[in-house]
């Protein structure tokens, strides 16, 4: 059973491993929002969560406990009519459902596949509430996080930058198994020819893009920043927000009120790689990253690629000549105004992208249908 609600990399990652498991045998029963439909097969069942819940949660603060309860009381139907062997758990407030189905069954194992930094990205996320009450539920969720971790059969790590940042915040922390398996390329992101110049009507231009979700911990008001810094060096630069998002809103309204011009927002698209064929560069200015899967994008597409210096960001670009320090606006902006006025800085770069994408293809690691399949048939501790 696989339990999600994140959407972004973590639900765009999933067929492909469904694909991978379906393939060994498994049955699998997906829990999610409304929506998903990346896989048609006989031994697949998809179990939407209700729209009418998902239109409640998403206005409240505490919007996946909601979706976390509901699909509590759907897995406990779905164990009475099929034991389950695994649950996959990719949102840490889904934790105490595989808890549950292993109450149930004491047979059920428990994979805890952690993408994110669940408590910067809840201080980051919930500023709004009172001091009092997201210190309590930062605390909350320190203490379930510390259990998840000691308390599956099996932690994956989608970056040993990630493993550090959350092995830091448990003193102590004792965790059974534990796997860093990076996320793979796609097989369908390979180089193509660009259709964003043609979209949006200019080709003598310079494009900064960014590839994501528009919120607050992807850094992307940092990223308007530096842009307006950049424009004032570089004129015919344009950025293009490629993705929606709970900010899109605000940014646009900001974009606006400051008269920054050549900013375009493309909203969520699945014609990823044509679009970022016709980045200049991409930027990921993300204040917390487990891993950074836009980032391939640019790799792929072979132009130069820059990140923020956290978590899973430093494991995929490596260089820091590729990185700057998150929440730096100046620093960004200088690194932008360097590539794109210098053309020998702009293919010095370009040349270290294709030496990461080349070291990122070179590694073999583990699968993560190979994790799983290694717990079923191993248990671990609990």
């Amino acid at each position: 059973m696989f339990l999600s609600n994140e959407g972004g990399g973590v639900e765009e990652g999933l067929p492909s491993l469904f694909e991978d498991m379906l393939a060994r045998g498994w049955i699998i029963h997906h829990l999610s929002p409304a929506g998903f439909s990346g896989v048609n097969h006989r031994n697949f069942f998809h179990h939407p969560t209700s729209e009418r819940w998902r239109r409640l949660y998403a206005s409240l603060s505490f919007s996946s406990a909601f979706y976390s309860l509901q699909a509590m009381l759907m897995s406990v139907l779905i164990q009475k009519k099929q034991k389950i062997s695994v649950v996959y758990v990719s949102l840490l407030q889904d934790f105490p459902t595989g808890l549950m189905l292993r109450f149930l069954n004491r047979n059920t194992r428990i994979v805890y596949s952690v993408h994110s930094d669940a408590l910067k990205l809840t201080i980051l996320g919930k500023s709004e509430l009172p001091p009092f009450l997201l210190r309590a539920y930062v605390y909350l969720l320190r203490k379930l996080e510390r259990m998840a971790l000691e308390r599956s059969n099996l932690v994956v790590f989608v970056s040993a930058g990630l493993m550090h940042t959350i092995e830091s915040y448990h003193p102590g922390l004792s965790i059974s198994s534990i796997r860093v398996i990076l996320n793979s390329i796609p097989a369908t992101w390979r180089r193509q020819e660009e259709t964003l110049r043609g979209e949006i009507g200019t080709k003598d231009v310079r494009i900064v893009g960014y590839l994501g979700k528009l919120t607050k911990a992807k850094g992307v008001f940092h990223l308007l920043d530096a842009f307006a810094i950049l424009k004032e060096a570089v004129p015919n630069a344009l950025l293009v927000f490629v993705g929606d998002g709970m900010e899109e809103k605000s940014l646009r309204s900001l974009v606006s009120r400051r008269g920054i011009g050549g900013v375009h927002f493309l909203g969520w698209r699945e014609d990823v790689i044509p679009l970022v064929a016709g980045f200049d560069v991409l930027v990921l200015p993300s204040l917390s990253e487990g891993f950074g899967r836009a980032l391939l994008a640019g790799l792929v597409c072979d132009i130069p690629t820059f990140g923020s210096k956290v978590d899973g960001i430093v494991d995929v670009l490596g260089f820091d000549d590729l990185m700057f320090e998150p929440g730096d606006v100046r620093q960004l902006a200088e690194k932008l105004i360097s590539a794109l006025r210098s053309n020998d800085q702009y293919d010095r770069l370009k040349e270290l992208g294709r030496q990461r994408l080349q070291a990122l293809k070179s590694m073999k690691p583990q699968s993560v249908a190979d994790a799983i399949s290694w717990t079923a048939e191993n248990g671990g501790s609990t």
